[in-house]
């Protein structure tokens, strides 16, 4: 529990988001996979949402952020000391109760995905104030798993879209990594 530990495959298959101490402030990073899933790539994004389960809470109510991180990273590397300074992208932060099935609106993060316009270097899950809540992990067992549901419109070759919408669900075996860090201050 340290700033240069990495807690991907933690033992209890949960991801810790927000503050314990004065000293400990936890982040939860995820990935999904996106590059299979055909026709996302310029669509039209109707819908799309990220399901959490909880596993408990510290503290009374808890609002969470969700926000498009800008830098690629590797679950099974990276650690609090290792992200980039600005790894997230403060203006594209979408909020949620947290609950023990929690869900964020990411449409907007996916639109951004889908254009072209950045790369998917996943979600960070912050929470900023004085309690933190466990989330499952992609360890976790069905159907308490991560999951990423697009409900988008595929652009036909000229760039019609096509009238009838695609739903796609993305349920752990796409998802590429979730993954607390943890700072602890000295």
């Amino acid at each position: 529990r340290h700033p240069d530990h990495n807690y991907d495959n933690n033992a209890d298959r949960k991801i810790y988001v927000g503050t314990a101490s004065s000293t400990e402030k936890y982040i939860g990073l995820l990935e999904f996979d996106l590059s299979s899933v055909s026709g996302l790539s310029s669509a039209n994004i109707n819908d799309a949402t990220i399901t959490l389960w909880g596993g408990g809470k510290l503290g009374s109510a808890s609002d969470l952020t969700a926000y498009r991180i800008t830098s690629s990273w590797n679950a099974s590397t990276v650690t609090w000391n290792s992200l980039p300074s600005s790894y997230y992208d403060t203006s594209s932060g979408t909020s949620t109760t947290y609950g023990g099935l929690t869900q964020f609106d990411v449409t907007d993060i996916t639109d951004y995905w889908a254009s072209n316009s950045g790369s998917n270097n996943g979600i960070a899950i912050t929470c900023d104030q004085s309690y933190y809540v466990k989330l499952n992990t992609f360890e976790m067992f069905d159907p308490y798993k991560p999951a990423l549901t697009i409900d988008y419109t595929p652009s036909s070759g000229g760039g019609a879209p096509i009238p009838e919408p695609a739903t796609m669900v993305l349920l752990g075996s796409g998802l590429l990594g979730l993954f607390g860090i943890k700072r602890k201050k000295k």
